[in-house]
């Protein structure tokens, strides 16, 4: 059927000769390919991706008359600019009719749409038509939608019906900035590690991956299945989603921690992001950290704000009651103590600080950021020999500031997270304990007894360390007191007097300003 098809929009193709695809039929055949209706229904919405519009080059513009000089292999040439369309005018709002000879105009077109600017879907000012798109910004992957008179994204049906649209809190300066192109932004690979996660959660998330992403962007998204049981799997319903989405299978269970390494192995894009199983993402939030990595130093880290999900359940999805909750912009800290991560707001440190300017964060928070890929390796990526999760974000926290790098939040970035009431699976606090042992083990040098406290610690408990403290030594790893002083002063309350270096000055300004 669709062969036929083929060959009534192309009749020149019937006289070429294909030549011998025995083999290929075969390997079809073996591999139990799925039929190309289903390609169709699936990734290009069916009947849309047969007769939907690609623009056509009539006559004039009052004339819908094939230009037949343009007209070439049984229909008007799709081509938009010279010499696809020099002597007509170009319609990208219609379709060759084989039927009538004509440009046939739909309710909206694909191919196209130039639109107000990247952040306002209106029309621009001299419409949404390519030949008017001086004053906009046109966007290739977009289309007219006249129900709506905005330019809207062609994407496939179960896309905008897995998650509930969320608003957009980003500042008013942050909706009015222009991004660079595509060629001028680094490619990313997104690494997202899963176990014993809700199937309508990550689906969600990667149908708000595909509808607020550039993924012209993207080389992979990668999901790290960590040894889930087969329920919670879901490698073929992943994969199916979307072309760039890759599934890896943990043969056991590693942890989180040591799956994000497994899921950055081997990547060849310029930039690693890492994300959660149970994000909403929202507008422009790959492009503004992008630009902003563009902009410092390939030793920074940069991360979004993070705003909350509230009653995120598929009852929820399906009616649109999910509860989206607005975050405090803050930075990242942690206590000396417990080794425990917590927020402070970034006026508490700096008080001269303007929205939505990105700001330097003393602590990642663990589960979204940003980070070259070649930084990400000479860092050292994840101590992998801590067990599940917990302690690697003040791990790297320590590492990046005190090891040449730097972390920064961008506001202008803002994407939702499931803070979820209780974890779906098995944790064990000694593992936790043993993790923090580590950080404490490598990163915290005099300071080691304040972690400690009055507790009986037997310091074998943090494993061998001695692969971590010889990065340490290779990368001129700063002191703590360093870190102390100039990036999160705050640890020095925590700290007894009689440790306090002798030029330890208690009348030091706050820090990051």
């Amino acid at each position: 059927e669709h062969l036929a098809r083929f060959y009534e929009r192309n009749p020149g193709a019937r006289d070429l000769d294909a030549g011998d695809v025995s083999a290929r039929l075969r390997l079809k055949e073996r591999l139990k390919c799925k039929p190309f209706a289903w390609y169709i229904e699936t990734w290009r919405q069916g009947a849309d991706a047969r007769e939907a519009p690609w623009g056509c080059c009539q006559t004039s513009k009052s004339n819908s008359r094939c230009a037949t000089y343009e007209y070439v292999g049984g229909r008007c040439q799709r081509q938009r600019i010279p010499p696809g369309c020099s002597r007509g005018f170009w319609n990208a709002r219609a379709e060759y009719d084989n039927a009538t000879g004509n440009c046939t105009e739909a309710s909206a077109w694909r191919g196209g749409c130039c639109q107000a600017s990247l952040s306002d879907d209106r029309c621009a000012p001299g419409g949404c038509e390519p030949a008017d798109c001086a004053e906009g910004v046109w966007l290739p992957d977009a289309g007219y939608d006249a129900a709506t008179g905005r330019c809207s994204r062609r994407l496939a049906p179960w896309v905008r019906s897995a998650f509930v649209l969320p608003p957009d809190w980003r500042h008013e300066k942050c909706r009015a900035l222009q991004y660079p192109a595509d060629a001028a932004l680094p490619k990313v690979t997104i690494v997202i590690p899963y176990l014993m996660e809700a199937w309508f959660q990550i689906k969600a998330t990667v149908a708000s991956l595909v509808w607020f992403t550039n993924m012209d962007l993207v080389d992979e998204v990668r999901f790290v299945d960590d040894a889930n049981p087969p329920e919670f799997n879901f490698k073929v319903a992943l994969e199916a989603l979307h072309p760039k989405v890759r599934v890896l299978r943990n043969p056991r269970r590693l942890g989180l921690t040591a799956s994000k390494v497994v899921g950055a192995e081997g990547v060849r894009s310029d930039v690693l992001v890492f994300l959660e199983p149970h994000c909403i993402l929202s507008s422009f939030w790959l492009d503004a950290m992008l630009h902003r990595m563009l902009q410092l130093s390939r030793t920074t880290v940069v991360v979004p704000v993070l705003d909350g999900i509230g009653n995120w359940t598929e009852a929820s999805t399906a009616d649109g009651t999910v509860e989206y909750r607005l975050g405090g912009v803050s930075a990242g800290i942690f206590s000396l103590r417990q080794l425990s991560f917590s927020w402070k707001g970034v006026f508490q440190f700096n008080t001269s600080y303007e929205a939505p300017e990105p700001f330097p964060t003393p602590a990642l928070a663990g589960g979204v950021f940003a980070i070259w890929t070649s930084w990400w390796l000479e860092s050292g990526t994840y101590d992998t020999a801590m067990g599940q999760w917990g302690g690697e974000n003040v791990e790297m926290s320590l590492r990046l500031w005190r090891c040449g790098g730097r972390i920064e939040t961008v506001p202008c970035s803002r994407l939702f997270h499931w803070f979820r009431p209780k974890r779906p699976y098995s944790f064990d606090g000694s593992v936790a304990f043993r993790n923090n042992m580590r950080v404490a083990a490598v990163w915290l040098e005099d300071y080691f007894p304040v972690y400690t406290g009055s507790r009986a610690v037997n310091t074998s408990t943090a494993g061998d360390v001695s692969e971590r403290l010889a990065l340490k030594r290779r990368l001129q790893c700063k002191p703590l007191e360093w870190y102390m002083d100039n990036i999160l002063p705050d640890l020095w309350a925590e700290v007894p007097r009689s440790m306090w270096p002798a030029s330890r000055n208690a009348s030091r300004p706050v820090a990051l300003q």
